[in-house]
């Protein structure tokens, strides 16, 4: 009687151990599951350094005039003008006087022939002092081009050619005039020719 009660004792004793061993496992396996998992803090993401702002150069005020024109600012437009067209037009640059003439729109061409053609715009005749140095007769587009005529600066006489001969040349180079781009030319002969400008032709 005694010896099975104490055996009862320890198949209790047993059992209750077991469960209770169970139990803690148990328990720390919930603790350990439930557990906050601390987290890593994310780095930062690295701020890009700011580039040096690249400081543009102070952009040189630029002249309103070109430097050809800087150099003859002390004359007139006209006189540039004349000078420019006779430098690249003109037949003998070795003139000692440059003559202007104004002609006004609707002049005669040839003012021998009453009914031959007449101007359709106004031009300016430039010649030298002899006959062998040549015109130009032009009009002033205002764009650095010229409308050329191309006018003998002597005409022959209508008793020797013919005047319908001649009226139909001057209608021909009224018909047929031709757009010239005038270059600004060298400073130094450019102002040489004004210099030959004659002050007496020039209005």
């Amino acid at each position: 009687m005694k010896k099975n009660f104490l055996i009862m004792f320890y198949i209790i004793s047993s059992t209750l151990l077991i469960a209770g061993c169970q139990t803690d496992f148990e328990g720390k396996r919930l603790s350990t599951t439930n557990m906050e998992t601390k987290q890593v803090p994310t780095p930062e993401s690295e701020v890009e350094a700011e580039r040096p702002s690249k400081q543009e150069p102070e952009a040189k005020e630029e002249s309103a005039q070109k430097p050809s024109e800087q150099k003859l600012s002390g004359y007139a437009a006209e006189e540039i003008e004349y000078a420019r067209v006779w430098l690249q037009l003109g037949a003998n640059q070795a003139i000692d006087e440059l003559n202007v003439n104004h002609i006004q729109k609707g002049a005669l061409v040839n003012p021998e022939l009453p009914h031959g053609a007449r101007y359709p715009e106004s031009v300016v005749q430039l010649s030298g002092s002899r006959l062998v140095d040549g015109s130009v007769t032009y009009h002033s587009n205002g764009n650095g081009t010229v409308t050329l005529y191309q006018v003998p600066l002597r005409w022959d006489a209508p008793s020797d050619t013919g005047t319908d001969v001649l009226e139909q040349e001057t209608k021909k180079i009224i018909r047929q005039p031709k757009v010239v781009t005038i270059a600004i030319g060298q400073d130094d002969e450019v102002k040489r020719l004004i210099g030959l400008l004659n002050p007496s032709s020039t209005h």
